[in-house]
């Protein structure tokens, strides 16, 4: 049998978690993408790549149906660029530990069923910074490997805030595309361009 105290916790969780929805909260991150977004081509120099295949993953799992071709999709999500640099920040007495500012940054822009450009190239930008021994050389990049994973996620993460922007639903809206009724095609993996 529960005690009332529990009863009462339980009864009070739902109660706000009820109220929460119901006012339109949403955890961060889980916000769909304006309805013009829900069927995508994501066009990448890299479609095999790390980031391009969990960018696919991602969109799919938030509800967006990633086409094969632009042809089948109103917008393209085009990757332009995707650049890593690591930069010593600080090197201790002696050399033995050292510590450095990793940066991941990607620039894309999106474009329309005809390749024109709708929004300009924007970039979004990851960093970590990390502290390695001299003498931990295989530690050293497993770590940056871990961390790079990271900032791959974050810039994702990023990219699909930007993506449900009011600027970005704005400038959909002035470059005349419109909502997608129903998908197009199943959600499949990017492809090249």
């Amino acid at each position: 049998m529960m005690k009332p105290m529990q009863l009462t916790t339980k009864l009070l969780l739902i109660f706000s978690l009820l109220l929460l929805t119901g006012c339109g909260f949403h955890l961060r991150g889980h916000e769909p993408l304006p309805p013009a977004l829900r069927v995508l081509y994501v066009q990448s120099n890299d479609p095999y790549g790390a980031f391009t295949k969990q960018l696919s993953q991602t969109l799919t799992a938030v509800g967006v149906t990633v086409t094969e071709t632009s042809d089948t999709a109103p917008v393209a999500l085009q990757i332009l660029s995707e650049q890593s640099g690591q930069q010593l920040t600080s090197q201790g007495s002696s050399g033995q530990m050292s510590t450095y500012l990793l940066t991941y940054t990607v620039t894309y822009q999106l474009l329309d069923e005809h390749g024109r450009i709708i929004q300009a190239p924007q970039s979004v930008m990851a960093t970590r910074a990390y502290s390695a021994a001299a003498n931990q050389i295989l530690g050293d990049l497993n770590v940056q490997s871990g961390l790079q994973t990271e900032m791959q996620r974050d810039a994702i993460v990023q990219i699909l805030g930007r993506l449900r922007s009011h600027v970005t639903q704005q400038t959909l809206s002035n470059a005349g595309i419109m909502p997608q009724a129903s998908p197009l095609s199943g959600n499949k993996n990017a492809t090249a361009p």
